[in-house]
């Protein structure tokens, strides 16, 4: 584990005692990814996601009813451009939210 992932941990088991934070924080750690479309596509309620798988999913039914309705935009989603996926949309679903992107040219970010 690096410090930083060790410091973190420490702080974040004496802020939280009540909770098992050791997932979240082991060698595969389970993603602690939160979005409004976790329930469904309609649905607005803002949860956690289980699992990495239940995020892929939902967030590839949701590129498959984008490609219904508009020009195919063929994407792979690897786990840290659905993490991406899911904060942006946080962002830009508040009020007056907006972000800037930024990446290096050719990188696919």
């Amino acid at each position: 584990m690096s410090t930083y992932k060790g410091l973190s941990f420490e702080i974040c088991s004496k802020s939280f005692a009540k909770f098992n934070l050791k997932k979240y924080f082991g060698a595969t750690p389970e993603p602690l990814v939160f979005a409004q479309f976790v329930a469904g596509l309609d649905d607005k309620l803002y949860d956690q996601f289980p699992s990495g798988e239940a995020m892929s999913a939902r967030l590839l039914e949701a590129l498959r009813e984008y490609n219904d309705t508009n020009a195919v935009m063929d994407l792979v989603l690897f786990e840290d451009a659905m993490k991406h996926v899911c904060k942006i949309s946080r962002i830009v679903a508040s009020d007056q939210g907006h972000a800037l992107l930024v990446g290096v040219g050719g990188s696919g970010k």
